[in-house]
């Protein structure tokens, strides 16, 4: 099982608990005009490193970059301060919806990349990958396929008394 992919990602999960504990409503703004000044920081500096290298650059789209951690951080604050608004705002079932989905988002991060594995090289009789026949659609297909699929896993898991804390 390749996992290696999906490794690096886990300081954005760090990085969300310690926003929920340790950030106040007196620090979103800051955190969101951290996060716009990025995105320019970014198209500007895509666009001289283009103009530099005589390519298209991708190096400040990186997952990994500060900038895109910097986003991520400000979408997360920007999530957080209106929590109260849209709890208002969504319906009962609505709610309890989006609530299952974030109890089982640990989950779906840790197993998803079983499923893409599994999928990719067709251990189950057939191959689904995002690159066939045609990206287009089969990007968002293999996409809903693989969330689907870790929600169901990570939802069983749920159910077992003992592993249901682990995700």
């Amino acid at each position: 099982l390749f996992v290696e992919p999906a490794q690096g990602f886990i300081g954005y999960f760090i990085l969300g608990h310690f926003l929920r504990k340790y950030m106040t409503e007196r620090q979103v703004p800051a955190a969101c005009a951290m996060g716009t000044v990025n995105l320019f920081v970014c198209a500007l500096g895509t666009y001289f490193l283009t103009l530099h290298a005589r390519t298209y650059s991708l190096l400040l789209y990186e997952n990994m970059s500060p900038n895109v951690v910097f986003y991520a951080a400000a979408v997360f604050a920007l999530a957080k301060q209106a929590d109260p608004f849209l709890g208002r705002a969504l319906s009962a079932g609505v709610r309890r919806g989006i609530t299952g989905l974030a109890k089982a988002s640990l989950g779906i991060y840790l197993i998803h990349p079983m499923f893409i594995d599994i999928l990719a090289k067709g251990r189950w009789g057939f191959v689904l990958k995002a690159d066939m026949p045609h990206p287009a659609y089969m990007i968002p297909l293999t996409t809903t396929v693989i969330f689907l699929l870790s929600f169901l896993a990570t939802w069983m898991i749920q159910k077992i008394p003992y592993l249901k804390k682990i995700v």
